[in-house]
């Protein structure tokens, strides 16, 4: 009985297999080039109402099933003319397609009507974060610094150090800020990496001309560096494992999406990798050695207190530590490096019509080295040492508001002021040992610098205070 039941299965499957078998159709073919008659490869084969299709093998052949009735088949292929058939297919058919290769329209490139001298901005240049990104630099990491040396009228200087030079002009001239804020020192490692990490780097503006009043006086150029103000819709984190360095970022709204945050380090860990040389040197209370380390922590928040006004904060610290010591019997020194860069921005924005902005900035900057020396000198009778430091330092505390116009589409007013004070360590040096202790100070300028600027016409002057 069981033997009879699976015969009757088997030959009612047969049947249906048959019957679906005897309402579908193949459709097969060659898809060619129609002018060289070469088998195009990877070649679209589609029935669009249907919504089935197939592509042609590295012979150019496609095979694609249909019910029977009327169909329409498209061949396509990129860079050549689709072709398209109709008809209605009733058994197993061949059909070949010969496309033609798409011949784009002419284009046509027009410069500007409008000469570039009576342009507002005749010397700047936007570099977005994607060409930072594509520019190599030293140990594969982006660098704003390396790719503006790549725009006209900008050179690099000495081979590998991250430095800008524009037309000829000294490094010193080149006024660079981040988000507003001055920035004094822009180099790591010696010169071999930028202060910049790219991953919040937004974009970035160079004036190497005609650059406006409200930037101050410089020689040379003015580079604008702007960061992104984070996510506001969800959270991202992203981590970056370097050969020297390595960087982590942190990114997202807070509780809602009027305010969002973002938190970036960079570190190198030089110092890891002559971890243990140090420990055998401590245990062995001799040896030599040599280390350097940097480190870069930014910081900002950003809040949208209602369609007008929005406040924000900005943190930079870099820092970067360089020492070298030896132990030896009778003689030990240690010299060592400290450089740090601070920057604090508070900001108000407010829009007091359809037509105005008003923007305004609390803005800290710090840059200070210091650099000690110890050297000692042991006998059974006496124990000498000398101990030196040497600091220098420069702090600036500035009050900045510009205010835009933009009265129709033909022109547009900004004016503001800016108010700066300085404060200058040019040098203190202490010298200690045994005997005597030595102190002695370079005299501290202190003053106030008040930029109005109005634009257009561009005016500028400054009161000293």
């Amino acid at each position: 009985m069981s033997g009879r039941l699976y015969t009757y299965i088997v030959l009612l499957l047969s049947g249906l297999t048959v019957v679906v078998s005897a309402q579908n159709s193949t459709v097969s073919g060659y898809i060619r080039d129609k002018e060289s008659g070469e088998f195009l490869i990877s070649a679209n084969c589609v029935e669009p109402m249907l919504k089935r299709g197939a592509s042609s093998n590295s012979s150019g052949y496609y095979s694609i099933t249909l019910p029977r009735g009327k169909i329409s088949l498209q061949a396509s292929y990129v860079g050549y003319n689709s072709y398209k058939i109709d008809f209605n297919l009733q058994k197993d058919t061949i059909i070949d397609f010969m496309l033609s290769s798409l011949q784009l329209e002419e284009i046509v490139i027009r410069g500007n009507d409008k000469s570039i001298f009576r342009q507002s901005n005749t010397g700047l240049n936007i570099i977005p974060v994607k060409i930072i990104a594509s520019i190599p630099s030293f140990i594969g990491e982006p660098d704003i610094i390396r790719a503006v040396t790549f725009l006209p009228g900008v050179s690099e200087g000495r081979e590998g150090f991250s430095d800008f030079y524009v037309r000829g002009g000294d490094r010193g001239q080149n006024l660079v800020l981040l988000d507003g804020a001055k920035v004094y020192n822009t180099n790591h490692l010696g010169g071999f990496l930028s202060l910049f990490n790219s991953d919040v780097i937004k974009s970035a503006d160079l004036y190497k001309g005609g650059f406006p009043s409200r930037f101050g006086g410089r020689a040379s150029s003015v580079l604008d560096i702007h960061t992104r103000e984070g996510n506001k819709n969800e959270f991202h984190s992203k981590f970056k494992l370097g050969i020297l360095q390595s960087s982590l970022l942190f990114e997202g709204p807070v509780k809602n999406q009027n305010t969002s945050y973002l938190i970036s380090v960079r570190g190198s860990y030089l110092d890891l990798l002559t971890l243990p040389i140090r420990i055998k040197n401590k245990l062995n209370n001799s040896g030599s050695l040599a280390g350097y380390t940097f480190l870069d922590l930014n910081m900002k928040i950003n809040h949208q207190i209602d369609g007008r006004n929005k406040v924000f904060a900005n943190f930079y610290s870099g820092l970067d530590f360089q020492s070298a010591y030896e132990i030896g019997r009778t003689e030990t020194s240690k010299d060592q490096l400290h450089i740090q860069t601070s920057l604090l921005t508070l900001g108000h924005t407010f829009i007091p019509g359809s037509k105005s902005f008003l923007k305004t900035s609390i803005i800290f900057s710090d840059y200070g080295n210091r650099i000690s020396s110890f050297y000692s000198f042991r006998t059974h009778l006496d124990n000498y040492y000398t101990k030196l430091s040497s600091r220098s330092s420069i702090r600036e505390l500035s009050l900045k508001s510009i205010f835009d116009w933009n009265p129709n589409g033909k022109h547009s007013f900004k004016t503001g002021i800016e108010i700066n004070k300085y404060m200058f360590i040019p040098g203190r040096l202490r010298i200690q040992n045994a005997d005597f202790v030595l102190n002695t100070e370079t005299d501290t300028l202190t003053g106030s610098l008040i930029l109005p600027f109005l634009k257009p016409p561009e005016l500028f002057f400054k009161v000293k205070v």
